[in-house]
């Protein structure tokens, strides 16, 4: 082990401890306060819980006995980033023709921005050393790449940990982007795109809004936001 490493270990790796390591299994352990007062303070039936849970997990399929799929919005880890299969969490139609629904989707630029976005930052982790970059594309591929190799049934929600570091990717491309100058001038030609990216990805936000809340949709409003047939 290098001397450099051995030092970031020795000065980081406490805090690494307590901040990956014992404040999540003190927060897990705290969830369970409700089935400890209903269920007595036995800590040896609280392990055999966890080993049954465990068992059921390792147990899920993504197809049932018949050969069908065992929910109707599953969604393979490469579908995340392109937002083929979103997940409909509530539906109701208060009166005919109007609709209120709470979708688990994404925002489209930021998550087909980070298609171009995450290689940009590779390449400058790369090209440049920079460790900014580095820290948003391990933290993509450490959290994204582990699903892929994946058998159990997936969902779009497990995306839920990547979203910031695709956002981070996105405004390092961003900020690249509206500094970058053509030789010889202090002219920035890219600024308005990158201002313009921005807006519209805030944008996108507001409109789908009311999709991801149960907010009252017509049904050519539901139209407009329903892009794709797979988004229903």
């Amino acid at each position: 082990m290098s001397r450099p490493t051995w030092r970031a270990l020795q000065v980081e790796g406490f805090g690494i401890v307590i901040s990956l390591l014992l404040i999540p299994a003190a927060v897990y352990l705290a969830s369970y306060v409700g089935w400890f007062l209903q269920n007595g303070w036995s800590l040896g039936e609280w392990m055999r819980l966890q080993g049954a849970i465990a068992h059921y997990h390792e147990g899920l399929k993504v197809l049932d006995a018949s050969g069908k799929p065992i929910h109707p919005y599953l969604s393979e880890a490469w579908k995340w980033i392109f937002l083929v299969r979103p997940v409909l969490y509530y539906s109701r139609y208060p009166v005919e023709g109007m609709r209120e629904v709470i979708y688990a989707n994404g925002n489209p630029a930021i998550f087909w921005g980070s298609l171009l976005a995450v290689p940009f930052a590779a390449f400058r982790w790369w090209r440049r050393k920079d460790w900014r970059a580095g820290f948003v594309v391990v933290a993509v591929l450490g959290l994204y790449v582990p699903w892929m190799f994946g058998s159990r049934p997936q969902f779009f929600f497990y995306a839920t940990p990547i979203v910031p570091f695709f956002v981070l990717a996105c405004v390092y491309a961003l900020r690249d982007m509206s500094q970058a100058h053509i030789a010889g001038s202090r002219s920035r030609p890219f600024l308005p795109v990158a201002v313009g990216l921005v807006i519209l990805s805030v944008g996108l936000f507001f409109w789908f809004w009311p999709a991801l809340t149960g907010g009252p949709l017509s049904g050519s409003a539901w139209q407009l936001r329903s892009w794709f047939p797979s988004w229903v």
